[in-house]
């Protein structure tokens, strides 16, 4: 009996926990993730769930949230309108111009030449480039 109640909740509660994952609309990678592991795991899927599923954010973070995003994008508006008149360096590369257009298009900030990136392939190289950045 108490097995058939153990069982019928596990149940139960799979089908509430995924009918809010479908509802979420998350990316389909996320809410599969979350539907294997609410199925797969009795009882901790879950609670794993319910721990680190649920973007809780209280009514005053959430507002902190909403005003530093908007001070940010009217900061990033108004950087983008103020460099709107720079002129390019000549040493970009015109094959580039169409990821540099992307680019700009999904992070609203102009790419600019005079960046540069290395890549590093051991720590201790990382380690010192950064110390020499620093001095």
């Amino acid at each position: 009996m108490i097995s058939i109640l153990i069982l019928a909740g596990h149940w139960l509660i799979i089908v509430l926990l995924s009918l809010r994952v479908v509802t979420r609309r998350w990316p389909v990678g996320v809410s599969s993730a979350w539907l294997v592991v609410i199925i797969s795991v009795p009882f901790v899927g879950a609670g794993l769930y319910l721990l680190f599923g649920e973007k809780r954010l209280g009514r005053r973070r959430w507002g902190r949230m909403r005003s530093v995003a908007r001070a940010f994008m009217a900061w990033q508006s108004e950087w983008a309108s103020a460099t709107a008149g720079a002129t390019v360096d000549t040493g970009f590369d015109p094959a580039a111009a169409p990821v540099a257009g992307l680019a700009e298009a999904l992070f609203g900030f102009p790419v600019r030449c005079a960046d540069s990136i290395q890549l590093f392939d051991a720590s201790d190289r990382l380690f010192d480039a950064l110390l020499a950045d620093i001095d």
